[in-house]
């Protein structure tokens, strides 16, 4: 065998050596692009999960809450404040969600959830009022979700989850 034959072999082996790894790095790439989408949708849950148990866990601001949804108007100054952020920042985990979504990081079944819990309080007279006065708050794009829910309504299937003060 002379050298160039076995140059010939060499450089085959180191070609599909090369082949082998980029195949490698690229499920490897696959695989970890999965994985931060998971963690992504988790740690979205968990931000929004956070904010609804400050609601929960204090019994003033869950009053304040489903008082602002019926009736916003009824606040005093302080409390509309309170309600005002205690929106935004729920609002803002829901909207992390859907600009994740948009970019492909974030699975569109998920969204489905986002969006009946956006339906159940933004669809709310209190919720619909606070809406138009704070949009301004949020993303472009986010509005045009929000104004799409609005327009579309909660589905009929999750309005008996509706929590009001109204009797």
């Amino acid at each position: 065998m002379d050298w160039s034959a076995i140059s010939g072999i060499a450089e085959t082996v180191s070609a599909i050596g090369v082949i082998a790894s980029l195949l490698y790095v690229g499920y490897q790439i696959r695989e970890n692009t999965v994985a931060a989408e998971r963690s992504n949708a988790r740690q979205t849950a968990s931000d929004h999960a956070r904010v609804i148990l400050s609601f929960v866990e204090n019994e003033e601001m869950a009053d304040l809450r489903l008082r602002g949804l019926d009736d916003l108007e009824s606040l005093s100054t302080v409390e509309r404040y309170r309600f005002d952020l205690g929106m935004s920042v729920w609002l803002e985990t829901i909207e992390q969600a859907f600009a994740d979504a948009q970019i492909g990081k974030f699975s569109e079944d998920l969204l489905v959830e986002y969006r009946n819990r956006l339906a159940l309080i933004v669809d709310t007279p209190g919720g619909r009022l606070w809406w138009t006065t704070r949009k301004s708050w949020l993303s472009p794009s986010f509005r045009n979700v929000v104004d799409r829910v609005l327009e579309e309504g909660t589905p009929e299937e999750i309005q008996s989850a509706r929590i009001t003060t109204s009797t």
